[in-house]
């Protein structure tokens, strides 16, 4: 059985990628040649057992990359006015090294302050006053943080990563480095026009007008539907618990918009309070700045008396 491939053959040049990987080697290696004495030798790997450098060298062994999730963030993708597009996302990714010595075979032991010990301190401090270049982030474009770690935290056994190598143990120091690579961005993103004037935007409220003419609608609701409801002694307390409030449109502060009445009423009161409410030619004058407002009655509710079974009366 054989497959053939639904995706139709690349053609023409590749898509352009973030080369941060090879300029964060690059700024590594600047910043150590600042350091460590003109005469070592680096290169970026590990050397083979039989095949060991002939000059002192050290080596930066670029062993694991990964996606820094402790700092993953929200990050808005800044605007360009050169071309009106927004500026490629970007993604934290952490590179680990090990850091290690390598000198032709000596028959004389390591000493105190023997060279492997010298080139290894001026290695750390150079990694240690990383984040003091500013020539390393200029060179990068981007901000870079750098620790220096213990090396086991990211390889599974020191003893047994030495083993496969062939090689008894040697000094050995670990760090990453934390920069940002940027994403591509999709070939059909269009140009965003900018924004030329910021302001607020406008959402209904009610000002200390508004909220003195609520009170006086409240007081003309009551005042034209309580006779109509003598006799009912609950009458008077549920319509003086009626929840009245006046909004404007967010434009007109003192000019209201909409009247809201909410409140919990029985049939008779809810009866009387919408008909009222629905006509506003029957408003006295003194709520005459309303009668163009829209009246919102959602947060009425009517309470049905209960037949014997527990249902409400029709």
């Amino acid at each position: 059985m054989t497959f053939e491939s639904t995706n139709p053959p690349s053609s023409g040049a590749p898509r352009p990628s973030d080369d941060i990987l090879v300029r964060v080697n690059i700024a590594l290696l600047r910043t150590l040649q600042q350091y460590v004495p003109p005469e070592i030798q680096f290169q970026f790997d590990l050397p083979a057992k039989e095949k060991l450098p002939g000059e002192p060298t050290v080596c930066l062994f670029l062993y694991d990359i990964q996606e820094d999730l402790e700092l993953r963030h929200g990050e808005s993708r800044v605007y360009q006015t050169g071309d009106g597009k927004f500026a490629p996302g970007r993604v934290n990714i952490r590179c680990c090294y090990l850091v290690t010595y390598w000198e032709p075979a000596q028959s004389q032991p390591a000493l105190a302050n023997g060279q492997s010990m010298v080139v290894m301190n001026t290695v750390l401090n150079a990694l240690l006053n990383l984040h003091l270049d500013r020539e390393v982030e200029q060179y990068l474009q981007r901000p870079v943080s750098l620790q220096v770690i213990a090396p086991s935290e990211r390889l599974s056994s020191l003893g047994n990563f030495w083993q496969s190598l062939g090689d008894r143990p040697r000094l050995s120091l670990g760090f990453t480095v934390t920069v940002p690579l940027e994403l591509a961005v999709p070939d059909d993103e269009k140009p965003v026009p900018p924004v030329m004037q910021a302001g607020a935007l406008s959402t209904p409220s009610a000002t200390p007008v508004l909220e003195a003419l609520a009170q006086t609608f409240r007081r003309a609701l009551v005042a034209a539907v309580l006779p109509g409801l003598d006799g009912m002694p609950t009458a008077r307390v549920q319509l003086e618990r009626l929840a009245v409030s006046c909004l404007n449109d967010g434009s007109k502060l003192d000019v209201p918009a909409r009247i809201s009445v909410a409140g919990l009423l029985d049939s008779a009161c809810h009866k009387a309070v919408t008909a009222w409410l629905g006509t506003p030619g029957s408003w006295p004058d003194a709520v005459k700045a309303l009668h163009d407002a829209k009246v919102d009655t959602g947060g009425l509710t009517e309470i049905k008396p209960l037949k014997s079974g527990g249902q409400p009366v029709d």
